[in-house]
């Protein structure tokens, strides 16, 4: 799971994105941060942050 994370933040492609009881998010991975732990998900106007280990599933939002 963790290359498909890698993976859609250096291609910058639209994912469908599930973390620890949160509703599923859609949009673009834009930070990957290694110090907080913390992963940055643009999903329309907002950023929401979630830690890495609170991911559960990733996928591609095919439009």
């Amino acid at each position: 799971m963790g290359n498909a994370v890698v993976e859609a933040h250096r291609e910058k492609s639209e994912v469908l994105i599930t973390l620890w009881k949160r509703e599923p998010i859609q949009g673009k991975i834009v930070k990957l941060d290694g110090q907080t732990q913390l992963i940055h998900i643009e999903s329309g106007f907002e950023t929401i942050k979630g830690k890495f280990i609170d991911i559960l599933s990733i996928q591609s939002a095919s439009q």
